[in-house]
């Protein structure tokens, strides 16, 4: 309907070509729903403006299929095997493929061993809650001195009636459970020499300080933090941001703070698009996603730069850390 009221007239997207790129197979948008799910009535009243139904796939669309893999195309097997996982059809041989991938020591263990060699997996969790549970316990086994970091706020009441007020303070503090709702910035940012973080803004492009980056932490300091990206050769100086987000209408906030996160564990949504060389996950939701991040799974590579790690898809069999076990069973 934009493109009507852009291009005038009164033909389907303002008689211009659109293009749709996607998967129909993959995950159900986040708080959405898929874009082959037929709306109700009221839902096509509401958001098109219109009276009666309207199936804009079968009578706009014309459907072409990509059929070459080009991250897995090297390893035949391995584009079988996530074809079969994406349709849910699971082969016997497919199934013991997984199975032959999965471990039974903690994932603190686990991750240690593979880091000893110098394979510095990433671990993927279904929920956040989980992530923080193994990124809190990981950060704690580190010898290095931890660091506090706090956020610097400032209110902006200027398109308010009214001050700051207590309902007000109750939403940022709920905000502030997850950065995504604060413009990618810890209220409370936790790091020590040695932890794995992730860069959550682009800061440099064409250096490759990008979002999503993962490194190590070198040195921290009051106004900078050294990392060292895994897919950058030099150490960079990360400096404070800032961001601002919306608590109530009329009330912004104003956050200073290092663009980081604790990255030992990441939720299965938020590697989505990032090439993970190793990674194991535990839980049986959305298992594609991880194995769509790997570029092979044949025994060849196992042996070599993709040890025997666990994708725990087919059996949750990682068991939880002594130290975490309570958190994750309330997850």
């Amino acid at each position: 309907m934009r493109l009507q009221e852009l291009f005038g007239g009164d033909d389907r997207f303002g008689g211009r070509n659109i293009l749709f790129v996607g998967d129909l197979l993959q995950f159900q948008p986040v708080n959405g729903n898929p874009v082959f799910e037929k709306m109700s009535k009221t839902t096509i009243v509401h958001k098109l403006g219109i009276v009666g139904s309207i199936n804009i796939w079968k009578d706009c669309v014309t459907y072409d299929e990509l059929t070459i893999n080009e991250r897995q195309k090297k390893d035949p097997k391995f584009t079988s095997l996530l074809d079969c996982v994406r349709r849910g059809n699971l082969s016997e041989e497919t199934l013991s493929v997984l199975k032959d991938r999965v471990f039974e020591v903690t994932v603190a263990e686990k991750f240690l061993e593979l880091q000893e060699v110098g394979m510095t997996p990433v671990c993927l969790f279904p929920t956040r809650k989980q992530c923080d549970a193994v990124n809190e316990e990981m950060l704690g086994l580190l010898d290095s001195k931890l660091h506090v970091i706090s956020c610097s706020d400032v209110v902006d009441e200027t398109k308010s009636t009214s001050n700051w007020h207590e309902r007000a303070a109750r939403k940022l503090e709920k905000l502030n459970q997850d950065c995504n709702n604060t413009a990618g910035l810890e209220a409370v940012l936790k790091l020590a020499v040695g932890a794995r973080v992730m860069l959550r803004r682009n800061i440099d492009v064409r250096a490759g300080l990008v979002n999503g980056a993962i490194g190590t932490v070198l040195e921290v300091h009051e106004k900078r933090i050294c990392i060292k990206f895994d897919h950058l050769n030099d150490a960079c100086d990360i400096e404070q941001v800032k961001g601002k987000f919306m608590v109530l209408k009329s009330y912004y906030v104003y956050r200073t703070q290092f663009p980081l996160i604790l990255a030992y564990a990441v939720t299965i949504h938020k590697c989505q698009g990032l090439l993970v060389p190793i990674g194991f996950r535990v839980g049986f939701q959305r298992p594609n996603c991880l194995l769509q991040s790997c570029k092979s799974i044949s025994p060849s590579l196992s042996q070599n730069r993709f040890p025997r790690v666990s994708f725990g898809m087919l059996h949750t069999l990682v068991k939880p850390s002594r130290q975490s076990n309570s958190r994750h069973q309330q997850g």
